[in-house]
């Protein structure tokens, strides 16, 4: 799951809405896009959170998912 929100970072900053150049539309389209990816993301990084804390574990932090979310609160004030 790691690599995969390395993965999705990158691609974010790379093909995301925050790319310079593009159109609005476009930039819109890619909004929703990176919002259904980051949903699922998240889904996942509460159930493996979850599962840290049943088992006593440390839970695992993802800076990567924390500023993506941020930047995507954000960035939906902008185009709603």
């Amino acid at each position: 799951f790691s690599g995969d929100v390395k993965l999705f970072r990158k691609d974010f900053m790379l093909n995301g809405p925050v790319e310079k150049g593009i159109a609005p539309l476009e930039a819109a389209r890619r909004m929703t896009k990176f919002e259904e990816q980051f949903r699922e993301k998240e889904k996942k990084w509460h159930a493996y959170s979850e599962g840290e804390a049943l088992f006593g574990l440390p839970i695992t932090s993802f800076p990567e998912l924390e500023i993506t979310k941020r930047e995507l609160e954000l960035l939906g004030r902008l185009y709603s």
